[in-house]
C-alpha cells in the first residue's frame, strides 16, 4: 500500500514537471519562430522601401532571391499595392499570391498565420505611405498601402527538435519512475525484513 501511494505521488510530480517543461519549451520555440518571421518581413519591407526609392526593382528581386537561397525561409514576396500600381504600373511577380497578402493589402494591418500541419509561419507586413512617400507616389495619400512584404518561415527543424525533446522527456520519466520504484521496493523490503 505504501508502494502504491509513493508510486502515485512520484508519477504525479514527475509528470507535472515533464508537462511544464514541454509546454514552456514549445511556447519559447513558437515565440522565436514568430519573431524570426517578423524580422525577415521587416527586412523585406525595408528593402522594398530602399530599393523603391532608388527605383531598383532588380535589386529587390535579387535581395529576395538571396534570402530564399539561404534556406531559412520558404519564400519571400514583395507585393505592389494599388497606389504603386497606379504610379508605376504592374510588375511581373508583384501581385498578391495568397489570401493573407490580399487581406493585408485591403486592411493595411499586419497578419500572421501559424500552420502547424505544414510547419510554417507566414507573416505579411504592409508598407504604408508616409508624407515623404507622396512626392513619388502621387496617387497615394498618407496611410495608403504601397505594398506588402510577405514571408514564410519553416518551423520543421524546431518542431522536430521539440518532438525529440518530448519523447526524450517521456523516456527519462519512465526510466526515472522505474528506478525510483525499484529503490523504494528495496528500501521497504529491507525495512520490513528487519
Amino acid at each position: 500500500r505504501i508502494m502504491a501511494i509513493a508510486g502515485a505521488s512520484l508519477v504525479v510530480m514527475m509528470a507535472s514537471v515533464a508537462i511544464l517543461v514541454i509546454v514552456r519549451v514549445g511556447s519559447m520555440n513558437r515565440s522565436a519562430a514568430i519573431q524570426s518571421a517578423e524580422l525577415v518581413a521587416l527586412s523585406v519591407s525595408d528593402a522594398m522601401e530602399a530599393f523603391g526609392v532608388a527605383g531598383e526593382m532588380d535589386g529587390l528581386a535579387s535581395f529576395i532571391k538571396d534570402l530564399e537561397e539561404e534556406g531559412r525561409l520558404e519564400w519571400a514576396h514583395a507585393v505592389r499595392g494599388q497606389a504603386t500600381i497606379e504610379d508605376y504600373d504592374k510588375r511581373e511577380g508583384a501581385e498578391a499570391k495568397s489570401d493573407l497578402e490580399k487581406k493585408v493589402l485591403k486592411t493595411g494591418k499586419q497578419e500572421r498565420v501559424i500552420n502547424k500541419k505544414d510547419h510554417r509561419i507566414e507573416f505579411a507586413l504592409p508598407l504604408l505611405s508616409e508624407v515623404s512617400c507622396i512626392e513619388c507616389h502621387t496617387s497615394a495619400k498618407k496611410g495608403d498601402v504601397l505594398g506588402v512584404a510577405s514571408v514564410a518561415v519553416s518551423t520543421a527543424g524546431s518542431d522536430a527538435a521539440l518532438e525529440w525533446l518530448t519523447w526524450s522527456i517521456a523516456a527519462l520519466f519512465a526510466l526515472a519512475l522505474l528506478v525510483e520504484m525499484i529503490l523504494l521496493s528495496v528500501s521497504l523490503t529491507r525495512s520490513v525484513v528487519r
